[in-house]
């Protein structure tokens, strides 16, 4: 606990004696001399050193050539040295070696001198001043001998003696005999291995003045046999010996104004103190005649603070009536009382102010000042304070201003601060720094609000009648005011497809808003609601739509935003697809074949695991053609007149299935368009497509390019030879491709070829194959169809193949999911491209050609859609070859959609990604066919 009291002590002394005031470098006088071991131009030799440019190295260099009337000014560094001074001034030209440059403080460069015995030696020399410097040594730090008329002043001495023994315990300062007219004053003594001070005998006119002398080995101050000496105004404390002793005949002394604080009894800085009895104030009988002792304090906890003339005094009144009426204002006091540490310290404005050697400053530098709120009992001018220290008036301003972040207030800021102070009452001005009028005892924090855009300076005035005047000032930027800004960011909610939130709550604007509304598109308008971070809406009819935010401020200024949403349909699985026609048999329609010009209207809701409450809107069919009289083709739509497109192309003798995607009527059926002749039609349903929220909705996830996943010619997939007769085979499909990882339902394009036997195959997700029909082909031919298929915990999909053996290529193009998709937008087959007539643009393709077709904002479609499902159909290839779609601006895929044999027409649904023009890719791989693209949804 001592050594960290003694730490606070010392650096309130570090950061005080920092603030005395120091002759400025413009103002030295020509003949001064500067010292700095740290420039690269010192040097020693005195013709050509001394100047500031060219300074000397060491202190010990300019000492031995100083002339009366110089300054020898010291740069703020360390100096390992014993400077021993020699040279004398006269009382009209003093020498003085002081510290040159920005006053230190604790944690900056502190001119320090450090000396093997001693720092500073002083050997007889006269009118010779040494200031503002730390010392310590290993012997005293300084040494006065044999001189007259010399001041070390606002010195800091500390950890001094280290080459003590225990018969040998040096001070920190010794005046030595022989010495006269020394005086130390302001300084900070601690941490000696033995004495504060020493005046020894033959010395006269010793003065020892407001210093702070704590935490030494030995005695605070010691005189012996030097009568005469004055010791006034110290702060002394916390010595393993007496704070003051005055011992042999030290006598006509003057002891008055000291804080004399409880002594150590336990350890001091180098360990444990002596058996001495300690004793705030010791006089020998021979010092006690002529000797002034008063307007001390001395401390509670000494049992003696007295020995005067070999008589022990427990109080001031008892040392009073002792000592013959010394002591007649000596006041006891707690430790925690003196050095100005409470508000009613006893030694405030109670010291004798016509004591000798008495300063006008403090050991701070500090004027002396009255308390107002304690009454005068010094002596002369009534306020001097006790002890070494000066309490002030502790009247400390402050400000900060910071712009305001509050919606509307652009130009606002708030000004804190406050003054905080000792004595009396404190007036309060705070000036904005902008012109306006300033604002008197305003009330923390305040706000204000500035002309405009610009940095200004607050001003925060603090009034004392005691101390004055006290400012702060603190900048505060107000910023341009920025635009009002619209912003809207679109989302769905889970399992809601037909559902949006928008979120608005970036939007910005310098002043209050008046009006924010939210179009939705569909003819629905409201009131933005920007608290909610999100304004929900529910879309009736699926689609996109573009949602437009508008703000207003009340300075007449808007914005607006706009974005587009699709909203639209999830697809739901079945676990196995289900036949619901046959017409072969009967099931689901008249068992006779659709004749020519033929409408066959299906009903899918409520059948098959399809719902019937009218959220479905559009199911997934795989479509088969069979037993056809004529080549024709099969169109399927929702009802009404019948489009200009087809979805299956038929001929005699010859099974064609293909995938559909057709939207729903109101009524729930769909319809089946015959062109000419007969034929039977088989349709299995494998999904549905619902508006209905359901945490299991899964929406249609494109991929960039379609990925092989399974090819038996080369064994890609881990087979590598054709599926024989009633074989099943897994194929890893989950991971195949960018987030398949999280897809259940996998998009395959499936090819046969090579095939021994007319047969047919089907997807399944497990090993238990349905009993329809996914992909029907011819022995020797090589066909194609789309198949949508749920993938199996395991992350695989089954094929099975009916009979004789046959080659199968798998190309994943795509995938449902509930955490990745897209909600499908189903549409009424839509002709986009028809080479054989120039529809869309296109011309019949070469071998090795491609034809882009535009399909961003045709038939209802949004400017910028994400992917695209079509119904692809080669018509009149002139080679056996195939055809493959893709993005636009994307490289050919190495995987096919249509393989196409010489005069067959050969359709494929297709999902097929949409590229940065708003177009899709037709590549055709060798000789020349028609091309036919009938658009039938789109996700976005």
């Amino acid at each position: 606990m001592r050594s960290a009291r003694l730490s606070a002590l010392t650096a309130l002394v570090l950061s005080v004696t920092g603030a005395l005031p120091l002759v400025s470098a413009a103002h030295a006088a020509a003949t001064d001399l500067y010292v700095d071991n740290g420039s690269a131009s010192c040097s020693d030799t005195p013709a050509a050193a001394g100047s500031q440019s060219r300074p000397f190295c060491t202190i010990s260099a300019a000492a031995a050539v100083v002339q009366p009337g110089q300054t020898v000014r010291i740069s703020n560094r360390a100096y390992h040295e014993d400077v021993h001074l020699t040279r004398s001034g006269t009382p009209d030209a003093p020498i003085r070696f002081t510290r040159f440059g920005p006053p230190p403080d604790r944690f900056t460069a502190q001119t320090e001198v450090t000396g093997t015995a001693h720092a500073f030696e002083l050997d007889g020399v006269h009118d010779v001043t040494v200031d503002l410097i730390t010392a310590r040594a290993g012997q005293e730090a300084v040494l006065v001998t044999g001189s007259s008329r010399v001041t070390v002043d606002s010195f800091q001495v500390y950890s001094s003696g280290w080459s003590s023994t225990a018969d040998t315990r040096y001070p920190a300062l010794r005046i030595g005999g022989g010495s006269k007219d020394v005086t130390v004053s302001r300084s900070l003594v601690t941490s000696s291995r033995g004495d504060g001070v020493t005046v020894e005998a033959g010395t006269a006119g010793t003065v020892i003045t407001t210093n702070e002398i704590v935490g030494n080995q030995g005695r605070g101050v010691s005189v012996t046999d030097a009568p005469g000496t004055v010791v006034v105004s110290n702060s002394i404390g916390q010595d393993c010996g007496s704070g003051i002793e005055l011992a042999g005949n030290s006598s006509g002394a003057s002891v008055e104004n000291n804080e004399l604080g409880e002594a150590s009894d336990t350890s001091g800085p180098w360990g444990a103190c002596g058996p001495d009895e300690r004793v705030d104030l010791a006089v020998s009988a021979a010092s006690a005649a002529g000797t002034t002792a008063d307007y001390n304090v001395v401390a509670t906890g000494l049992a003696s603070p007295y020995r005067w003339g070999g008589r022990v005094y427990p109080d001031p009144a008892s040392f009073r009536q002792g000592s013959g009426g010394r002591g007649a204002h000596d006041l006891q006091a707690a430790s925690t009382q003196m050095r100005g540490a409470a508000q009613d310290s006893p030694s405030i404005d109670s010291a004798d102010a016509d004591a000798p050697g008495e300063l006008a400053t403090d050991a701070a530098g500090r004027p002396r000042i009255d308390d107002p709120n304690i009454a005068d009992t010094g002596t002369g001018a009534g306020h001097y304070d006790r002890g070494a220290f000066e309490v002030q008036d502790k009247m400390t301003v402050q400000v900060s201003a910071v712009p305001s972040t509050a919606a509307g207030r652009p130009l606002d800021a708030t000004i804190t601060g406050g003054v905080t102070q000792l004595w009396g009452k404190t007036s309060v001005l705070v000036d904005f720094g902008d012109g306006s009028a300033p604002v008197a005892s305003p009330a923390f924090p305040l706000a204000h609000t500035y002309p405009g855009p610009g940095t200004y300076t607050v001003t925060l005035t603090g009034t004392d009648a005691v101390v004055g005047t006290r400012q702060a000032t603190a900048k505060v930027t107000i910023q341009p005011i920025g635009p009002i800004k619209a912003t809207l960011t679109l989302g769905r909610p889970n399992a809601a497809p037909m559902s949006v939130f928008a979120d608005i709550s970036w939007t910005a604007s310098p002043w209050p808003t008046t009006k924010e509304t939210i179009d939705f598109g569909d003819g629905t308008a409201v009131d933005a609601d920007r608290s909610a971070n999100g304004n929900d809406h529910d879309y009736a009819v699926p689609g996109s739509y573009t949602v437009t935010h508008t703000v207003a401020d009340d300075h007449g200024r808007s914005d607006t935003v706009s974005r587009t949403i699709t909203v639209g349909s999830d697809y739901q699985p079945l676990r196995s697809p289900v036949r619901v026609l046959d017409t072969r048999s009967g099931l689901g329609a008249a068992a006779a074949p659709v004749g020519p010009g033929g409408v066959l209207k299906l009903q899918v809701t409520g059948r098959a695991g399809v719902p019937a409450n009218g959220r479905v809107t559009a199911v997934l069919l795989n479509l088969t053609a069979t037993g056809s009289t004529q080549d024709t083709f099969i169109t399927a739509f929702p009802g009404g007149p019948v489009p200009g497109a087809s979805n299956l192309n038929a001929a005699p003798g010859r099974d064609v299935g293909n995938a559909v995607v057709v939207p729903v009527a109101p009524d729930g059926t769909v319809s089946l368009f015959n062109h000419v002749g007969r034929v039977d039609l088989v349709a299995d349903v494998q999904g549905y497509y619902t508006t209905q929220p359901d945490d299991a909705g899964r929406g249609i996830g494109t991929l960039a390019a379609p990925v092989r996943v399974l090819d038996t010619r080369s064994g890609t997939g881990g087979i590598g030879r054709p599926v024989g007769p009633g074989e099943t085979i897994r194929v890893p499909v989950r991971g195949a491709a960018p987030v398949m990882s999280v897809s259940d339902v996998a998009i395959i394009n499936l090819t046969a070829t090579d095939g021994t036997q007319n047969s047919y195959v089907t997807a399944a997700p497990d090993g238990n194959p349905p009993s329809t029909s996914s992909l029907n082909f011819s022995a020797g031919q090589t066909v194609a169809n789309q198949v949508t298929v749920p993938i199996n915990a395991d992350g695989t999909v089954t094929l099975y193949n009916h009979t004789g053996s046959v080659n199968l290529i798998a190309d994943v193009q795509g995938y449902y999911s509930a955490m990745a998709g897209t909600p499908l937008v189903s549409t009424a087959p839509t002709r986009v491209l028809d080479t054989r007539n120039g529809t869309g643009g296109g011309r019949r393709l070469g071998p090795d050609s491609s034809v882009r077709v535009k399909v961003a904002g045709v038939a209802g479609l949004p400017d910028h859609p994400l992917s695209v499902v079509v119904n692809l159909t080669a018509t009149d290839p002139t080679e056996t070859g195939w055809l493959n779609a893709y993005a636009s601006g994307s490289p050919v895929a190495g995987t096919s959609n249509i393989n196409v044999t010489p005069g067959a027409t050969v359709p494929n649904l297709a999902v097929v990604p949409v590229g940065p023009d708003g177009c899709i890719e037709i590549h055709n791989h060798s000789g020349w066919t028609d091309v036919v693209v009938d658009l039938q949804g789109y996700t976005a």
